[in-house]
């Protein structure tokens, strides 16, 4: 559809940095575009009012002072007491070193990664709009990974996953569906296998499918060394299929639900743990803390005599 100005419900004009849109457009939240909106819709003469904007959007005051700081430290506004300092446009495009927090400039890195770098806001906003490989990656992200607008802590993700461990685009996204796959997708979850890959050495596709396929192996080994097994049936495999493919628990979900199967029970078994897995994920489950919450509330209910237990032990 081809939408069209109306100027006649304009009312009136102002005018917005076209670095807004050219770099900070997918930085910046939405609240911080409003933010700086009503700062530039000011005439002259007229004072912004940080009381004022809170109200008016409903926002802690605190929300709009770090919104105008944020813009600060992208250099779009600068304090009243400071002097305007004018950028000077070199050249040719460069690319700025990303900066650690201890204020090193470090080199990527290909073995023994501990660190994580916090790249400089401007560094990332030069990224975007120059580097293909970025904003494809912003795209994946935004689409299959999170779907929303990226936030800081996560475009600063990317940056690290294609600046500093120098993880090509398809290992990247490689890395980022198989965080999906086992419910971790927080960036530090997702940095931390971004650094062992680089740790591993994980410079091609071959390399991050070996990888990776070791890392999903583990729990088959894991449940293998528990069961004192050394291989499953079919009817076992395919379960534990279901429980990491369909059900999308995390080795740690299933593993817990292996504990909780002998402490039950006393007996190890794979039709109880599908029985418990089938639960959680029924009741919308997916960690530690909220299967906790939920055997507690059932326990109280079971006590209180307003339920059956869940899972019969007898027919164990």
């Amino acid at each position: 559809m081809n939408y069209l100005v109306n100027p006649s419900a304009w009312g009136g004009v102002f005018a917005v940095p076209g670095q807004v849109v050219d770099r900070y457009i997918k930085l910046a939240s939405g609240n911080q575009l409003k933010v700086l909106l009503i700062f530039l819709s000011c005439r002259a003469g007229e004072m912004f009012s940080v009381e004022e904007t809170a109200r008016t959007l409903s926002l802690p005051e605190a929300e709009v002072t770090a919104a105008l700081e944020q813009f600060r430290a992208w250099g779009l506004l600068y304090h009243g007491t400071e002097s305007f300092q004018p950028d000077e446009k070199p050249a040719e495009k460069t690319r700025d070193k990303p900066v650690e927090k201890s204020g090193v400039y470090p080199e990527k890195k290909y073995h023994n990664v501990i660190k994580v770098t916090q790249f400089d806001p401007r560094t990332i906003a030069e990224e975007i709009g120059h580097n293909p490989d970025f904003d494809a990656l912003i795209n994946y992200c935004e689409e299959k990974i999170y779907g929303d607008v990226l936030k800081p802590a996560q475009l600063n993700l990317l940056a690290n996953m294609l600046l500093y461990y120098d993880l090509s685009p398809e290992v990247s996204r490689m890395a980022l569906d198989f965080c999906k796959s086992r419910g971790k997708i927080a960036p530090s979850a997702v940095l931390k296998m971004c650094a062992d890959m680089c740790n591993s050495e994980c410079r091609t596709v071959a390399d991050a499918e070996a990888f990776l396929f070791k890392q999903e192996d583990m729990v088959a080994e894991t449940l293998r060394r528990k069961f004192k097994m050394s291989g499953f049936s079919q009817n076992q495999a395919d379960l534990l299929e279901k429980w990491r493919h369909s059900y999308k628990f995390t080795p740690e979900m299933i593993e817990l639900a292996f504990d909780k199967t002998l402490d039950n029970t006393g007996k190890k078994s794979f039709k109880y743990m599908d029985e418990i897995l089938t639960d959680w994920k029924r009741e919308g489950i997916t960690d530690e803390a909220g299967a906790a919450l939920y055997n507690a509330r059932h326990k109280e209910k079971t006590d209180d005599g307003l339920c059956a237990p869940t899972f019969d032990i007898t027919k164990w």
